[in-house]
């Protein structure tokens, strides 16, 4: 069945010109989104954040904690280690990891950036959490 008309309608705009225009702007404003802000991990109240794009900031990755250009790849790095090894000091109880919730918490987030799946006691308290400085 094809879309008719009403005889002597004529749309004020152009509709392809106009969804065309529509998906345009959306692009760019997701674009735009991704590229300003910042991505967050929060792991039993241990959050860190960084920058989805390469920034000249002050950091502890530079040397002497100096302004340098810090890559978003070791921002996001430094940023979940950072949350991991708090949420490790918070699941160490007397040299035990009582909670089970926190514990598959870190080894998820351990796993998804490394592909493996250690224990808990190997993510902390192997020394393997380190940050990267320049």
């Amino acid at each position: 069945m094809a879309f008719r008309s009403t005889p002597g309608f004529k749309p004020a705009v152009n509709p392809i010109i106009f969804w065309s225009i529509i998906g345009i702007a959306l692009v760019v404003i997701v674009i735009a989104g991704f590229l300003i802000s910042e991505s967050c991990i929060e792991i039993s109240g241990c959050k860190a954040c960084w920058s989805n794009i390469d920034r000249t900031k002050q950091s502890s990755a530079c040397p002497e904690n100096q302004t340098c250009k810090v890559e978003s790849y070791v921002d996001q790095h430094n940023a979940v280690t950072s949350a991991l090894l708090c949420a490790c000091s918070k699941a160490n109880v007397n040299n035990d990891y009582p909670d089970t919730s926190l514990n598959n918490r870190i080894i998820d987030i351990y796993s998804s950036l490394y592909g493996t799946r250690p224990s808990v006691q190997e993510v902390c308290e192997s020394g393997g959490l380190v940050r990267v400085r320049y």
